[in-house]
């Protein structure tokens, strides 16, 4: 008898890592997405192909025992939070406002009439303190009452994950294959203090009990990534590997890895062993032509990439008061500013900024870095240049 879970979001994520973690697992899954064709896709077949690519060749595995259901049927999606095992998200920070009063509802029927039966809440987003915020906005849709009623049967524990997954360019009709790295080259780690007991058994996840340290390495890394794609968009690049394949560009991404490990290595005690395991295989797959990322996906929403304590310039401003080197991590708050993207709303958004505030404002509300500091004289001569 499959354990039942609940998935918001069957983009790449979704499917390629999530979908296989809760396959192995155990679970059958019901996914909850926008996008009609894929729901109905996933409903008429109800398994989908996964490729696991390997540095020294690929191979397709079989996802089954899934269906999915639109994003609009409130009243399904509710009944399901009810009557699910685990529930879990990856459909990106910035749509888990409208994710949570869904969540809400369904806690809401889980739990009237005196229920007792514990649930966990997994988000696989890309964002600092996911299950933190993931918590905060389900509550905000709550009576206070509930909230106390709820807060010890409802886990929401922060995760940071480690991982490729891409679209395979292929003739597949359903549109369902999706692409993810062996398991070996990826990272899935979890706050064990915010589970809720019964801890659920799920494959490959690590459970730890100091994530910030795990967090830190990945999204400094993420930074690192977003830092080679504006540099690749500012030279007329649209795919991340091809630009890599220009040694200006190159060079930019292997600078702020470098520089992203000396932060690391100073802040939280990483050896060098350490990141290098971590990093090579990352680095390999970021400039891999196999996987065709878009650095339209890359570089998005460069405001929030670009955020006070985000994964660029706390460690620039961690170099500068502590003496370490930063030149790529600068030329990077440069390059992200100047993000240009038509199809991207945080990428006009700062541009119409610049034209409108001019550099010294823009920076200051985007980054919180003003002119007058080190890092901020440092940014000003290289804009300037």
């Amino acid at each position: 008898m499959h354990k039942k879970a609940l998935h918001f979001g069957a983009g790449r994520i979704g499917r390629a890592l999530v979908g296989s973690i809760l396959h192995r697992s155990g679970y059958q899954v019901l996914f909850v997405d926008v996008s009609e064709p894929l729901v109905d896709s996933l409903r008429r077949l109800r398994s989908y192909p996964l490729r696991v690519i390997a540095p020294d060749g690929e191979s397709t595995i079989t996802i089954d025992h899934v269906t999915a259901i639109q994003f609009d049927q409130r009243e399904h999606i509710e009944h399901a939070v009810g009557e699910s095992d685990l529930v879990s998200t990856s459909v990106g920070p910035l749509q888990l406002p409208d994710v949570a009063p869904l969540i809400a509802g369904g806690l809401r029927l889980r739990f009237q009439h005196g229920a007792t039966r514990p649930l966990n809440i997994v988000p696989f987003e890309n964002t600092y303190g996911n299950g933190d915020l993931l918590r905060k906005l389900v509550f905000e849709h709550l009576s206070e009452d509930e909230s106390k009623r709820l807060a010890s049967l409802v886990g929401f524990p922060n995760t940071t994950i480690t991982v490729t997954a891409f679209d395979v360019k292929t003739d597949d009709p359903t549109g369902l294959i999706v692409g993810i790295d062996q398991p070996e080259d990826r990272e899935i780690v979890a706050d064990r203090a915010g589970f809720v007991e019964p801890q659920p058994k799920l494959e490959e996840i690590i459970l730890t009990d100091h994530l910030d340290r795990y967090e830190d390495r990945k999204m400094f890394a993420a930074g690192a990534h977003a830092i080679g794609a504006w540099a690749g968009h500012r030279r007329g690049h649209s795919i991340y590997s091809k630009a890599m394949e220009q040694p200006q560009v190159r060079r930019v991404l292997d600078g702020a890895v470098a520089e992203m490990t000396g932060v690391l290595k100073q802040l939280h005690g990483f050896s060098d062993a350490e990141m290098k395991r971590y990093l090579d295989p990352l680095i390999g797959r970021f400039c891999d032509i196999r996987f065709a990322d878009p650095i339209a996906r890359v570089g998005r929403d460069p405001k929030r990439k670009l955020a006070p304590k985000e994964r660029i310039v706390r460690p620039a401003r961690y170099a500068v008061e502590h003496g370490l080197p930063c030149d790529c991590l600068v030329q990077g708050i440069v390059d992200g500013l100047k993000f240009d993207l038509p199809q991207d709303r945080e990428a006009q958004e700062i541009q119409t900024w610049l034209r409108e505030k001019g550099c010294e404002r823009t920076l200051a509300e985007v980054t919180g870095i003003v002119v007058g500091e080190e890092l901020g004289k440092r940014i000003q001569e290289l804009w300037n240049r």
